[in-house]
């Protein structure tokens, strides 16, 4: 995917500290569009994933269940903003491993318009309001995502094709979370897509679901 400009930044025990903030009896309740439970995989107790469960990527790829959760195997979870041009950006949250920083997802949303350097904190909130959501190129008008295999090839939404024919990508649940002078909206977010690599091939992405952090930045 194309970077114009690219401000990342890497949240490792802040972000432990932030997903737990939803706890507490001060912080906004979530934002829930009809729920429908999903087991998580990944958490060892058959769970099922609220915008309060640990920041995570679970879903099958080709048939294959997949299953990254924050705080297990070394995986962590960071925020970045893609300037595009004065007053323009695209926000993303991605997974990686902490010892090697190989990627494994990320989910990036575009484009946000705003004055100054940085949106309004009521502006970023509505941005990622709980609805139903497209598929876009490099996230110019919707949302991209991208996975990471074994051998660090990327299977993305934008490349190939990028055609995304009967593919959904909705924000079910969402939070505020205001910790150390920063604002972030914390997400639930569930997908069905087509991802593709360089080459022209292609995987279907099923009963996809992230759950992570974006900052106002």
């Amino acid at each position: 995917m194309k970077r114009v400009t690219k401000t990342v930044l890497i949240v490792l025990s802040t972000i432990v500290i932030l997903s737990s903030c939803g706890k507490d009896e001060d912080a906004p309740a979530p934002v829930v569009a009809a729920p429908v439970p999903v087991t998580n995989p990944g958490n060892g107790t058959g769970g099922a994933v609220t915008v309060n469960s640990s920041n995570q990527f679970t879903g099958v790829i080709d048939g294959v269940n997949y299953s990254f959760v924050e705080g297990s195997s070394d995986i962590n979870n960071g925020v970045g903003k893609n300037s595009q041009t004065m007053g323009n950006a695209s926000y993303d949250s991605f997974l990686y491993y902490d010892t090697s920083g190989n990627s494994i997802f990320s989910i990036e949303k575009g484009t946000l318009s705003f004055g100054g350097q940085k949106p309004a904190n009521a502006d970023f909130k509505n941005y990622f309001a709980v609805n139903g959501y497209s598929f876009s190129t490099n996230a110019a008008s919707g949302f991209t995502l991208d996975w990471f295999d074994t051998n660090q090839v990327i299977w993305s939404t934008s490349l190939g094709t990028a055609l995304q024919t009967g593919s959904t990508i909705n924000i079910t649940e969402m939070k505020e979370i205001n910790a150390s002078g920063s604002y972030y909206i914390k997400t639930k977010i569930t997908f069905t897509c087509t991802l593709y690599d360089g080459n022209g091939n292609s995987k279907q992405l099923t009963n996809g679901v992230y759950v992570g952090t974006f900052e106002n930045i």
